[in-house]
C-alpha cells in the first residue's frame, strides 16, 4: 500500500471504532492467581511487504540474572549494646545483619 492508501485505510477503522490505534493490548495472567488479571501488555505488529529488507528481531529474551550487594541502613534496634561514640557524641554501634531473599522457586 502507498502511504495514502495507508493513511485513508487507518482513518476507515478509527472512524468504526475497530482499532484506536494500531496497538494491542492483552490481559496478562498468572498461574498462582487463576482467573485475575496481573496487568496488561500493549504491543503493536510490523507488517513488512515480502520484498523489502526487514530489519533484524529484537531480543525479548529475559536478563541473565546477576549477583549483587545490598547494603541498607537501620535507623532502630532493640536490646543492642551500643559500644561506640559517634562525632556528635552520640552512642552508637556497628551490627551484621544476615538475611536471605527468597522469590518463586523455579519448576523443574
Amino acid at each position: 500500500l502507498t502511504a495514502e492508501k495507508n493513511q485513508l485505510a487507518l482513518q476507515v477503522l478509527h472512524k468504526f471504532g475497530v482499532v484506536p490505534e494500531h496497538i494491542e493490548s492483552r490481559t496478562l495472567y498468572n498461574d498462582d492467581c487463576p482467573g485475575i488479571p496481573q496487568g496488561k501488555i500493549h504491543l503493536w505488529v510490523d507488517i513488512f511487504p515480502y520484498n523489502d529488507s526487514v530489519p533484524p528481531p529484537i531480543s525479548i529474551a529475559p536478563r541473565q540474572p546477576q549477583k549483587f550487594v545490598l547494603r541498607c541502613i537501620i535507623w532502630n534496634t532493640e536490646d543492642v549494646i551500643l559500644d561506640e561514640t559517634n562525632i556528635m557524641g552520640e552512642q552508637m554501634s556497628d551490627i551484621y545483619v544476615k538475611c536471605f531473599l527468597e522469590g518463586r522457586k523455579k519448576e523443574a
